[in-house]
């Protein structure tokens, strides 16, 4: 929770940033297409980050002991 409140705080803040040169409505399209795409690439590379070390990890605690 607390993770995802910091990301909130960070994202409205970089909104606001951005604003003072493109305008709100722009700013926070830009912030929220930047989200899109850190979305996606976490989507797509999920197996290489996420399923595979897990997997590792979990057979080394298993088969080690």
């Amino acid at each position: 929770m607390i993770i995802v409140g910091v990301a909130m705080f960070c994202s409205f803040a970089l909104a606001f940033w951005l604003a003072s040169y493109t305008g709100t409505a722009i700013a926070f399209l830009a912030v929220g297409v930047l989200h899109i795409l850190l979305i996606l690439l976490i989507f797509f590379k999920r197996h290489a980050w996420i399923e595979k070390p897990l997997v590792r990890f979990f057979a080394n605690l298993l088969l080690n002991n």
